[in-house]
């Protein structure tokens, strides 16, 4: 005589309710390995809040014995609110294209530096040569967020710097400027100069000239005790370059 296999409704209920029981256990288990994965990293460090301001200051010009004129400057940089910063987060300053790194330290005076900290008040010295004609500016980093705290330009690239006028007589002057064609190489440069009741100006011829350097042009047939406007300017390609226009006034009249 056979056995007969005997299922109760109750007993497929009981199997149901243990498949779910496994599967949610199951699920608590997956959830719990991965929320400790993500939680075994640490964070993204933000950003400190700071309040930085910059100047320059001390500009100081000289005639090389090239016959141009370069232009050294003090930057100053002042914290003016927010978190303070470690000594040895960095600053980078750049001048024409080429870089250079400073930690905060380097920056400060004795006193300042003695906690280990830039605080708000504080200033920052940087100095920085030979910036004419080239394009300034100032980073500064915190090493611990991997941010960037403050960005500054200063001054802009320039091709063309109008100087001024020396050998001034009653009827003619010689007018300065400097030139630097950078990466264009070469080109031409000229003079613009007119008499201040004028409407229309009066150019020099252009004359090449390559690299860097410092260019003169003696005007004759001026006016005496006049006063002229004038600007140098660069040619490359087929862009012409102005620097800032300024004047002078020639002598008494014979």
């Amino acid at each position: 005589m056979g056995l007969k296999l005997i299922i109760k409704k109750s007993d497929i209920a009981v199997s149901q309710v243990l498949a779910t029981s496994l599967l949610l256990i199951i699920a608590m288990v997956l959830m719990s390995m991965i929320y400790s994965y993500y939680l075994s990293y640490p964070p993204p460090n933000s950003s400190p809040s700071i309040d930085i301001s910059g100047t320059l200051e001390e500009r100081t010009r000289y005639l090389t014995a090239l016959g141009n004129y370069e232009e050294d400057c003090s930057i100053i940089l002042i914290h003016r609110g927010g978190v303070s910063l470690s000594i040895e987060d960095e600053i980078m300053v750049t001048v024409g294209g080429v870089s250079e790194d400073k930690t905060i330290g380097e920056c400060m005076d004795s006193e300042s530096k003695e906690d280990g900290l830039w605080n708000i008040g504080e200033r920052l010295i940087l100095q920085a040569e030979d910036i004419a004609n080239c394009q300034l500016s100032v980073v500064v980093f915190d090493s611990f967020s991997e941010s960037v705290l403050f960005q500054g330009t200063f001054q802009k690239n320039t091709y063309v710097t109008t100087q001024g006028t020396f050998n001034v007589q009653h009827n003619g002057a010689t007018l300065c400027m400097d030139y630097d064609f950078k990466e264009q190489g070469s080109g031409k440069v000229r003079f613009a100069y007119k008499n201040q009741s004028d409407v229309n100006w009066t150019y020099t011829i252009w004359l090449p000239r390559s690299g860097r350097g410092f260019f003169h042009f003696t005007t004759v047939g001026l006016s005496c005790m006049t006063t002229y406007f004038y600007f140098g300017e660069i040619k490359y390609d087929d862009t012409v370059e102005s620097g800032k226009m300024n004047s002078f006034t020639t002598k008494e009249c014979p």
